[in-house]
């Protein structure tokens, strides 16, 4: 059994995970001048929109609430003004549970922009369209939140090294048990370890852990 067909039986087609993340992905903007992104526009068109103008470094707990988040360098964290946003990225990256980030900036040239924007997923430049805004936010809660994309990736690295019927099921129902709460994600590894050593175990177990967050995202607000 491939995997896509397992999430797709969990979680419908493309067409509902698409309206599903659209209606209930929590998503934060972080600037100190939040006038310059298409707010309202983008909560008509159904997105679940929230500003942030500062934050401070200690409180970067709360960030973990949200799936997406588009975030300035500048003038956002109150440790430092200048190029806070670096270092709440690097911290949001550097432990479990982050959301994904857009870089957004309005600087022309600044050597930790480069940085800066190889730590997020994707990146903005202001000034920001409201169409463009819009198609960025749901281009990445699609490639990143969509548990049908990321079962996809899985069936796709895992077609790229020959297993045999045996070691293709094992997997796949290694994958499966640690998606449903029966195997801990920390044993994953291990386990894909010894069906193949041809794997990339720690790439596999990463977008797996993603898979979860992303059913269980999926499945939470489909009981409320």
């Amino acid at each position: 059994m491939a995997l896509g067909s397992y999430v797709h039986q969990r979680v419908g087609d493309t067409v509902t995970v698409l309206e599903h993340l659209r209606k209930n992905a929590k998503i934060a903007i972080i600037d100190d001048e939040p006038s310059q992104f298409p707010v309202e526009y983008l909560q008509r068109s159904g997105l679940s929109i929230e500003t942030i103008r500062s934050i401070s470094l200690t409180d970067i707990d709360r960030l973990r609430q949200y799936n997406l988040i588009l975030l300035d360098i500048v003038g956002v964290v109150d440790e430092d003004s200048r190029s806070g946003g670096l270092e709440l990225l690097k911290r949001l990256k550097g432990s479990g549970g982050s959301p994904v980030v857009i870089a957004v900036s309005g600087k022309k040239f600044d050597p930790t922009m480069t940085e800066f924007f190889k730590l997020a997923e994707d990146q903005m430049k202001k000034p920001i369209s409201e169409r463009l805004c819009e198609e960025k936010i749901l281009y990445n809660l699609e490639a990143e939140l969509s548990p049908l994309k990321l079962a996809g990736l899985l069936d796709s690295i895992i077609g790229t090294v020959r297993l045999n019927h045996s070691q293709h099921r094992k997997l796949v129902t290694h994958v499966i048990n640690c998606l449903e709460g029966r195997l801990d994600c920390s044993q994953l590894r291990e386990r894909i370890s010894r069906v193949s050593s041809a794997l990339d175990s720690a790439e596999l177990e990463r977008i797996v852990v993603k898979l979860k967050a992303a059913l269980e995202l999926f499945n939470a607000t489909e009981t409320v």
